[in-house]
C-alpha cells in the first residue's frame, strides 16, 4: 500500500486537492480512469452488512456494478486492472505486519472471474496485469491510455501516475460527488 503516511505527508504539505461538485464533474466526464480492483473488492469487503447480505463474491459484485454505472453515468470510463500472478498483493506474504498482513490475496482470488464476467458483459474494458495493478495503472496514464489512476495505494505515485485520485466518490443526483486529486 506504498509507504505508510505518504498521503497524510501530501495533504500536509498541500500537494491534494479537494474537488466537489460540478467541478470534479466537469474534470472527470469524458475522461478514462484506471481502477486498481483490488481496492474496489477491498471496500467491498469492508462493508459487512452488504457481505451479510450477498456473501463476499456478491458484495464485490453489488460495488463494482453501482460504481461502474454510476461512472458511466457521469460519462466517466473505467478501465479497471486486475492484480497479477507476478507480484503484488498476491505474492505478498511477508509485507508490513508480518506473515498474513496482507488480507488481499484471498479476498481477490475470489470474486475476480464473476468480476471479469460482468465488466465483459457492461462493456467495461479490463486488464490483467503482470504484477502489481497500481503499477499496470501508472503505466496506462504514463501512455496516455488513460486520464487519471484511482486508488488508494500510493504505490501508483511511485511508479510514476501523473494524477491520482485516492477517492473518487461519483454520487448520483442527490449528493455532491467528491474526490481527492494528487
Amino acid at each position: 500500500m506504498g509507504p505508510p503516511g505518504l498521503w497524510g505527508e501530501l495533504r500536509r504539505r498541500g500537494v491534494g486537492r479537494l474537488l466537489k461538485g460540478r467541478q470534479l464533474e466537469e474534470l472527470v466526464e469524458g475522461r478514462r480512469i484506471a481502477v486498481d480492483s483490488a481496492i474496489w473488492i477491498h471496500e467491498a469487503q469492508s462493508r459487512r452488512e452488504l457481505v451479510r447480505l450477498f456473501g463476499t463474491k456478491g458484495a464485490a459484485l453489488r460495488v463494482v456494478f453501482e460504481r461502474c454505472c454510476r461512472w458511466l453515468q457521469k460519462g466517466v470510463l473505467p478501465i479497471i486492472v486486475f492484480e497479477g500472478i507476478g507480484g503484488g498483493r498476491g505474492a505478498r506474504v511477508d509485507g508490513r505486519g508480518g506473515p498474513g498482513a496482507s488480507t488481499l490475496s484471498p479476498v481477490l482470488a475470489g470474486p475476480a472471474a464473476d468480476m471479469k464476467r460482468l465488466l465483459a458483459a457492461l462493456g467495461i474494458p479490463m486488464i490483467d496485469a503482470a504484477g502489481e495493478a497500481e503499477a499496470t495503472c501508472a503505466a496506462l496514464a504514463q501512455q496516455g491510455a488513460c486520464d487519471f489512476v484511482a486508488t488508494k495505494d500510493a504505490d501508483a505515485l511511485l511508479f510514476g501516475a501523473p494524477a491520482v485520485f485516492v477517492t473518487l466518490d461519483l454520487r448520483e443526483q442527490s449528493a455532491a460527488p467528491r474526490g481527492e486529486l494528487f
